[in-house]
């Protein structure tokens, strides 16, 4: 297969939605780049994309994909390698794609988990929790 298939053409465009399109780092750059395990990359992206897609539900996801990672976290250990390497901070994402409160906070808990452990996903999964406890928006039919 020719690598001429594969460009950066493919970020450019987004299937059913635009839900990633907006200003911003997109979660799959930040999560690829960063080389984030499979359970906090797509925590990361249910948490960029509620308001804007499935809203509760997307929370919902977010909270099962939190709860995956502890439990690979108790089983395999810490996912980084210790000489991982941030090639796009936390902060920057969050700030980049005005995250607040406790969207934010989760995302800087998962992404702490090389540093706060189990606390991390701990403290990420309080954070949704409290959003889907206040989550008052509409439905998922009323967003698609």
């Amino acid at each position: 297969m020719s690598t001429e298939l594969f460009n950066n053409q493919a970020l450019d465009r987004q299937v059913g939605g635009v839900h990633y399109k907006g200003p911003g780092i997109q979660p799959v750059i930040f999560c690829e780049h960063n080389r984030l395990p499979f359970s906090m990359s797509n925590a990361i992206k249910y948490l960029c994309r509620y308001k804007t897609k499935n809203g509760r539900q997307d929370l919902e996801k977010a909270l099962h994909y939190i709860e995956m990672g502890a439990s690979f976290y108790q089983e395999l250990g810490n996912p980084f390698r210790s000489d991982h390497e941030w090639r796009i901070e936390a902060d920057d994402f969050v700030r980049s794609n005005g995250l607040k409160w406790q969207e934010r906070d989760a995302v800087l808990c998962l992404c702490a988990v090389d540093r706060l452990g189990l606390e991390g996903y701990i403290t990420a999964h309080a954070c949704v929790t409290l959003l889907l406890r206040n989550y008052d928006g509409p439905s998922p039919q009323a967003l698609g």
